[in-house]
């Protein structure tokens, strides 16, 4: 039995090098059956879910010992497994330098979920979250078939029933935390008919802009209106709501609640979460990931699910392939994909310089032999191999600046004016495909990312763009994006708030290029958006600064304008259908 599996584990290996072998996987049963020599069943080291006693020690016993015996499997009986970390800003579970590993439970005959693991922890107002499950420098991992939750939820929702223009009283929905003392973290209004956000600006963020008006956020009991009555003294957040609104917030803003790091093929099946704390997944400098039905959707009345993105994927390479992704109701962008952009500083000769990337200092530095692209021109770019990398400031695993050789010349007009992209650090591609996006409270898909794919999607209540592809010349996140086809999806009602200084339902836009002077901006190259369908948004495609713009076959119903473009070149708009109905 060992021998087959050993078998299995190297022509599984082939294929996640050479092709992205994570497919030959797809159509193995959904729920593990018997327990097969190489599988550690966590139930053998006391965890017994549904018992309502802490599983913690004894989930961390079965991952070690899963680690140590190189087993292929950790698995998880049906039912709710319940871990007490009393802080939550300390790592449940970590899981470091496995192979072949895969973490599952179980799940139904259509693919759902039935294993819940439920943290429950001190409740503070903002708290910085660690993950439930930090992964790192593991290859071929795993993990399909958990549901993922917090007790209690890291947010709250209810239906402003007085409004004097000064303070609301919020009367909080029957199965939502009281929040009595929390700020207003990533509040949002909705309509509590529809449940849909409603179509007015956030009235809260995250950081500064709310604990530096911590007496105007602060929600306070009100016992003497009832026992689920707040009191939020803010004219701020009463000048954008109407008594009978639902009113959102969370209690803090910061975390990652699945952590995965420098890790190597990375596959996603059937991963639901409930409510998180921070970004729901976050995935940093890892090579291949797959995702498939992967859900971010609140249960019984509450109305979103966390303070951050869905799903991060940052600094990563290889191919990233979502298929079948649900996001309903994440507080910021639903799917993020991003890198690095670098900015010279100083020359020191014609082979070195020193870069910085002014906003996220400590980002992973670039390994001998990827490659650096340097816009030479708003049009042309030149690409340089890197020849050695070292710290220049900061200490060596987080540095603020850095020193790089090249084994080619650095074209002599790059000043620290210069648009410079981290090529060693972005996906080969990425494809999403198949996927909803709900009611979120940002972008749906933030594309930072060359030779991208979107298909089969649908896009529906989105308060920013859609879709926003481009690059953030101020957030140091790129690149400036390239090769890109958004098809055969659906945008409804989307775009009413700008990102990126872009509004409507597909933004492809640089953010704030003050950084660059006017006429060195670069272009955003090749965007297809073909066969598309664009519905009761005041505007479809927003577009600016685009080398290669082709718009075809899409349709517009009830949208205002449905095509602006400025300053871009080379355009083609054929065989669009616009039908302006009464809305």
């Amino acid at each position: 039995m060992n021998n087959i599996y050993a078998v299995r584990a190297c022509v599984f290996s082939l294929f996640l090098y050479i092709i992205f072998p994570i497919f030959s996987y797809a159509n193995e049963s959904a729920s593990p059956a018997g327990v097969q020599p190489d599988t550690i069943c966590v139930s053998d080291f006391g965890a017994v879910p549904g018992d309502g006693k802490c599983d913690l020690q004894a989930i961390k016993k079965a991952i070690s010992e899963a680690v140590k015996t190189e087993a292929r499997r950790l698995v998880f009986d049906k039912g709710t497994y319940d871990i007490f970390v009393e802080d939550a800003e300390k790592f449940a579970f970590v899981i470091k330098g496995a192979k072949n590993l895969s973490v599952e439970g179980a799940a139904s005959a259509g693919g759902t979920p039935l294993t819940k693991i439920v943290r429950h922890y001190k409740m503070a107002v903002d708290i910085d979250a660690r993950a439930i499950f930090q992964v790192s420098e593991c290859e071929n991992f795993r993990l399909k078939n958990l549901i993922f939750d917090n007790y209690p939820r890291y947010f709250t929702a209810g239906e402003i029933i007085e409004n004097n223009g000064k303070e609301l009283l919020v009367k909080i929905f029957d199965g939502n935390p009281l929040g009595d003392g929390t700020l207003l973290f990533c509040s949002n209004l909705w309509d509590i008919k529809t449940r849909n956000l409603k179509h007015v600006p956030s009235p809260t963020f995250g950081g500064d802009g709310v604990t530096n008006r911590a007496d105007e956020l602060t929600a306070r009991a009100l016992p003497e209106k009832g026992p689920n009555v707040l009191k939020i003294s803010s004219p701020a957040v009463a000048s954008l709501a109407a008594v009978g609104d639902g009113l959102s917030w969370n209690f803090g803003w910061r975390g990652s609640q699945l952590s995965f790091l420098l890790c190597k093929n990375l596959y996603f099946e059937n991963v639901f979460t409930y409510s998180s704390m921070g970004f729901c997944i976050f995935v940093g400098q890892c090579e291949n990931v797959y995702a498939k039905n992967v859900r971010f959707k609140a249960q019984d009345n509450q109305f979103h699910v966390g303070s951050r993105d869905a799903f991060m994927i940052s600094s990563c390479s290889g191919k990233v392939i979502m298929d079948g992704l649900y996001v309903e109701g994440v507080r910021w962008d639903g799917q993020n994909v991003n890198s690095l952009l670098l900015w010279p500083e100083k020359i020191l000769d014609s082979r070195t310089a020193i870069f910085s990337n002014h906003f996220r200092g400590g980002r992973p530095a670039p390994k001998k032999g990827s490659k650096i692209g340097f816009f030479i021109n708003p049009d042309e770019e030149e690409i340089l191999t890197v020849e050695s990398c070292e710290p220049f400031e900061g200490s060596p695993s987080r540095p603020k600046k850095l020193k790089i050789r090249f084994t080619e010349d650095i074209p002599n007009t790059i000043d620290s004016h210069s648009t410079c992209s981290l090529y060693g650090q972005i996906p080969q591609s990425y494809t999403l495909k198949n996927s909803t996006f709900r009611n979120i409270a940002g972008c749906a898909s933030l594309i930072r990312q060359n030779d991208v794919l979107i298909k089969n999607c649908v896009y529906d209540n989105i308060m920013y763009p859609a879709i926003c592809i481009g690059a953030s010349l101020h957030e140091d996140e790129g690149p400036v994006s390239r090769n890109i086809r958004v098809e055969n999806s659906r945008f409804i009602s989307s775009g009413w708030q700008a990102r990126h200084r872009a509004l409507g339902c597909i933004g492809v836009k640089l953010a704030k290029t003050r950084r660059v002077s006017p006429h060195r901006v670069p272009y955003i190259y090749n965007v297809k958006i073909i066969g598309n369908s664009f519905e009761n948004s005041d505007i479809g495609i927003d577009a600016e600064r685009v080398l290669k713009l082709d718009i075809q076959d899409n349709t517009f119903t009830n949208v205002e304008n449905p095509i602006l473009q400025s300053d871009c070149k080379e355009v083609v708009e054929s065989n669009n259908r616009i039908k302006n109905l009464a809305r």
